[in-house]
């Protein structure tokens, strides 16, 4: 009953006497009121209440994955990340990416030193990190992932994010001069 209230409230960017709700419904018992007042929070991020509490929260998360990644785990910053590209123009969008930054690096290692297999959520967290963080990845460790994930019997939303995860990388790392040479075998 709470997610449906929390879902169908009238969200109002300008309504900041919200945030200590949300901050509280972070640490929810329900996962879905939990996702949802970390979307409802990540559109308060141009403000500095907001935008401390997202840094705060998602350092906690990523103590979380250092000691044992959970879905939820990943899926926070996944929340926060799409938010951001699915509304570029937002008046949050550039915080968040500003906020997601530091934890860049570290989320694309980590996800690229992952054993297989690599959750198709992962994929596209890795696919949207990639451009905040593009030095640190492992070429070779990523076309060994894409050429894993590229598989006949693979799901479209898994072929569709690795398919992002590619042109994110041929966008923004040096595979884009590296796979006629290196990587043949992705092309």
């Amino acid at each position: 009953y709470r997610y449906e209230l929390l879902k169908n409230l009238h969200k109002q960017g300008s309504d900041e006497t919200v945030i200590p709700l949300l901050e509280s419904l972070l640490h929810d018992s329900s996962p879905l009121v939990r996702k949802e007042a970390l979307s409802y929070l990540t559109q308060f991020s141009y403000l500095p209440t907001a935008t401390n509490l997202l840094h705060d929260f998602l350092s906690e998360k990523i103590s979380q994955v250092d000691f044992k990644a959970t879905k939820e785990d990943i899926e926070s910053f996944f929340i926060v990340s799409d938010l951001a590209h699915q509304n570029p123009n937002s008046a949050y969008a550039h915080n968040v990416i500003y906020l997601l930054t530091p934890f860049s690096r570290y989320l694309i290692i980590h996800i690229m030193n992952s054993p297989p297999p690599i959750s198709t959520l992962s994929i596209r967290l890795l696919s949207q990190l990639i451009p905040l963080s593009p030095n640190c990845v492992d070429l070779d460790k990523l076309c060994n992932h894409i050429s894993s994930f590229l598989q006949v019997h693979s799901k479209e939303n898994r072929i569709v994010a690795t398919i992002d995860l590619m042109q994110a990388a041929l966008d923004n790392t040096d595979l884009r001069f590296l796979i006629y040479n290196e990587h043949k075998d992705l092309i």
